[in-house]
Formats: C-alpha cells, sequence, structure tokens
C-alpha cells in the first residue's frame, strides 16, 4: 500500500513551459511530469536514473487508482489516453515513500 506521507521540496524553473513545478525527493532527485495539461500520455523526467521500485501512479478526484506504471528509466511515460478528461493526482514513490505529487489535467 502506498502512504500519503512524503517529504520533498518544490522547486519553480522560470521561464520553463510545461515543466513546473520540479521537485527534489530525499534522495536529491528531481522529477518533472509534461506536458499538462495532456491529452495522450505523460512524460516523467528524473534527474537521475530512477531508484529501484520506483513507481507513478495516477489517482482520480475520488482517490480511486486510474494508471500506474513502474520508473525504470530518466525518462518514462504513461499513457493517459484512455481516460476521461478532468483532473487528476500523479504520485510518484519510492517503494512505498511518497517523494512528488502533481494535479495533472487531462484534456
Amino acid at each position: 500500500d502506498y502512504g500519503a506521507d512524503s517529504t520533498c521540496q518544490t522547486v519553480f524553473l522560470s521561464g520553463v513551459s510545461g515543466i513546473e513545478p520540479v521537485v527534489w525527493a530525499p534522495d536529491r532527485t528531481y522529477y518533472a511530469v509534461y506536458p499538462n495539461p495532456a491529452t495522450d500520455q505523460l512524460t516523467i523526467f528524473a534527474q537521475n536514473e530512477a531508484a529501484p521500485d520506483t513507481r507513478a501512479v495516477l489517482y482520480n478526484i475520488l482517490g480511486q487508482v486510474v494508471g500506474s506504471e513502474p520508473i525504470t528509466s530518466a525518462s518514462s511515460t504513461l499513457p493517459i489516453t484512455a481516460l476521461p478528461t478532468g483532473m487528476y493526482r500523479l504520485v510518484i514513490y519510492q517503494n512505498t515513500q511518497a517523494v512528488y505529487s502533481q494535479l495533472i489535467i487531462k484534456q
């Protein structure tokens, strides 16, 4: 089960479109998710190679898991084509600790 507790720092980059916010995980890896809003897929970028047992989980507004993808490299994708238009919460977990969270808009 993935917990909701996390310790992370949000860093905003000015002048960078579609990659804000960037969040530093406790292991000093930063994550960026783009594009947002999205239609087909989300790209998840990690500054470093993803730590073992790192996973992106997408939740709908009811808190139900609607997508999940292991992050096995510095750049991974999460398909969202089949999801209805709306708002979602993307959470990246290392083991069971949440290290990143971002609101996603599906167009």
